[in-house]
């Protein structure tokens, strides 16, 4: 005869007055992930989960757009594979996120388990929010960095600023890469593919139009013999 398992209980929600998240409660990383919560994003940060705002229609058509084209480079090149949040990544032992976009390579991709990665992909996007400014351009910065993602991206649409930074990491550091003159990125980690910096802030970005550019300036593949 076997003990009918106890479901936990649900985890005690605690609104706080802040800016950068709404609500708290106490956790462990294992409960954080059987966690089934419907809300929006959150993250386990020391044993505790922060619960964070919704997100705008312009950050969804970002994400949208961007986790589109590494799709389509996945699906074409056999590179890797994306993901997005909420699939959660545990950067170091006492940090779980849910980046907005994440790229693992094929050398990576045994940390993408089925649940959460454990360990960092080979590429983050973090889209940034009202609440998340600090987040994004300095506690991920700094965690990413040290956890080894290679390239980290921190696209900010608000209103106003329209602003992306494209970070490499180089001997355990992270240099700001400019794009080039004419507006465009070209990744270090995920080759030949490339980002006009310009089609993130259309009303409305064209994913399948984008990657046609892209695709038709792709390496040929190479061809093994026996």
């Amino acid at each position: 005869m076997t003990t009918p398992t106890r479901a936990r209980p649900a985890p005690v929600l605690t609104p706080v007055d802040r800016e950068d998240y709404i609500a708290t409660a106490r956790m462990t990383f294992d409960e954080w992930i059987d966690w089934d919560y419907e809300g929006g994003l959150t993250e386990w940060l020391d044993g505790e989960v922060r619960v964070y705002m919704s997100v705008f229609w312009s950050h969804a058509q970002i994400t949208g757009f961007i986790w589109s084209l590494f799709n389509l480079y996945a699906e074409v090149t056999g590179a890797g594979a994306p993901s997005a949040g909420p699939y959660a990544v545990r950067t170091n032992a006492r940090r779980g996120r849910e980046p907005d976009v994440m790229f693992f390579t094929s050398e990576r991709m045994d940390r993408a388990g089925q649940r959460f990665a454990d360990g960092a992909p080979d590429v983050m996007v973090e889209v940034v929010s009202k609440d998340s400014v600090t987040r994004d351009n300095r506690d991920k910065f700094l965690e990413y960095e040290a956890a080894g993602v290679r390239e980290y991206w921190v696209i900010d649409s608000r209103p106003g600023r329209h602003i992306a930074r494209f970070y490499v990491l180089d001997e355990g550091r992270y240099l700001e890469v400019m794009p080039d003159e004419l507006g465009i990125y070209r990744s270090t980690v995920l080759e030949g593919f490339w980002l006009d910096v310009a089609w993130l802030w259309e009303e409305q970005p064209r994913a399948l139009a984008a990657w046609t550019e892209i695709a038709a300036t792709l390496p040929a593949p190479r061809v093994t013999t026996r």
